[in-house]
């Protein structure tokens, strides 16, 4: 089900809501974007011309229900196809003003990100637990005074700082130590994997790390001279640095740290922590069933692959998802969690910027109808085995962009025609 309220709607339990009807290929899919797919039939009572731009979409995805606002529509001859972002990425149209704040809290860093939107913030709240105390500053360039950030951005950098990782829910953002939990969760090569893909990149590898600081002492009580700036510069290697052929150089910039013991510390995290000394890894697999439970995003599950030796604990790092089936469609493996995107361009949309993806080319997706009888499928392929009344949503070779209604009658598929149903 995927419910329909106004843009400036906050209630999604007792808010004014429409049930949006006659909608398929529902997708939410959560790695390096977080966002709402969907496409409906033209039907006759017209309903699929009362979702605008900007009003907010309620579905339902493996963290519970969460809520997308409606991005952008495509209307073709026999569809339209919408995508909706989550609220979050609100966002990235707002501003916030250079602050700093010295051994705070995350709540503390939090509280003063609001403090200095350059506009109201309503409807959001942003909330944390982790009590650990950081410095944290906006600026590297220390002459930028009424610049102001792209506040998302800044949202990832103070989420970044804490070693945290931000849970979403419509407007409510809270920044917790870790995702997920450790599950029971089996995906297995003899089960419940349709297709396995295990990629493994060395193209974000850093060995040796040249790090910065740079900021300007306090000014002295009653002094009228500019305090003096001072630039801290250390090398750390990776501990892995010999196990490679060459060395993987970068360089970063952590104007918080205030003496040299605290940037070497800061660095050596990014290699015990962020582990970019490791070739990144990330592997889909196509599910429909993980040992019949649901997993969430950052959660823990065991995944077997015997033809490739993988017999490991892994984490959940994306997910497509059916929000109307309640079946996940492939999952995302990996150590790596993505942050919370600031570009929605490219996250969302393929290169072609036409198509919304070309999943239902490769997956093809079974679903019951209403009657618990009848399957309902998508795709490029008719359901096997099928019964009267089974309806079949066919997209014809060399056309992704339209789809025919089939239905299995009097032992054949029959093509209706969508707009008269």
């Amino acid at each position: 089900m995927l419910y329909l309220f106004g843009p400036k709607e906050t209630d999604f339990v007792n808010g004014d809501s429409d049930l949006i009807h006659n909608t398929y290929d529902e997708v939410v899919e959560r790695a390096k974007g977080f966002y709402l797919k969907f496409k409906i039939a033209l039907d006759k009572d017209k309903s699929y011309k009362k979702i605008k731009k900007e009003m907010i979409i309620s579905a339902y995805t493996p963290d519970g229900w969460n809520q997308f606002r409606v991005f952008d529509i495509y209307n073709y001859s026999n569809h339209v196809e919408v995508v909706a972002t989550q609220l979050h990425y609100d966002l990235n149209y707002k501003k916030v003003f250079p602050f700093n704040v010295f051994l705070a809290t995350a709540q503390n860093a939090l509280d003063m990100f609001v403090e200095n939107f350059k506009s109201d913030l309503p409807n959001f709240k942003f909330t944390s637990s982790i009590t650990d105390s950081h410095n944290f500053s906006t600026d590297d360039d220390l002459e930028r005074l009424d610049d102001g950030h792209n506040a998302l951005e800044i949202l990832n950098r103070i989420a970044a700082r804490w070693n945290g990782e931000l849970e979403v829910n419509g407007y409510n953002v809270n920044l917790v130590p870790k995702l997920g939990k450790f599950t029971n969760a089996l995906l297995y090569e003899h089960k419940n994997i349709s297709e396995f893909v295990d990629e493994t990149s060395m193209s974000e590898i850093v060995t040796r790390i040249h790090a910065v600081s740079r900021f300007r002492l306090e000014r002295e009580e009653g002094s009228a001279e500019e305090p003096e700036e001072v630039t801290i510069k250390v090398v750390v290697d990776s501990p892995l640095i010999d196990e490679y052929a060459q060395v993987y150089e970068e360089d970063y910039t952590n104007n918080n740290a205030r003496t040299r013991d605290e940037l070497i510390s800061w660095a050596r995290l990014k290699y015990s922590t962020d582990n970019i000394d490791k070739p990144a890894r990330s592997i889909k697999v196509e599910t429909n069933i993980i040992d019949g439970q649901e997993i969430n995003y950052g959660d823990d599950l065991v995944l077997k692959y015997t033809k490739h030796d993988v017999d490991e604990i892994i984490r959940c790092a994306g997910y497509q998802y059916n929000p109307n089936s309640r079946q996940y469609i492939s999952v995302t493996l990996g150590s790596n969690m993505n942050t919370l995107s600031s570009t929605i361009t490219g996250a969302v949309h393929d290169s072609t910027k036409n198509q919304l993806s070309n999943i239902e080319k490769q997956v093809q997706i079974i679903r019951y109808s209403s009657n618990n009888r009848n399957r309902v499928t998508t795709g490029p392929l008719p359901i096997p085995d099928p019964i009267e009344g089974d309806i079949w949503f066919y997209h014809p070779e060399g056309r992704p962009n339209e789809v025919e209604l089939r239905i299995f009658q009097n032992g054949g598929w029959e093509r209706k025609d969508v707009s008269s149903e």
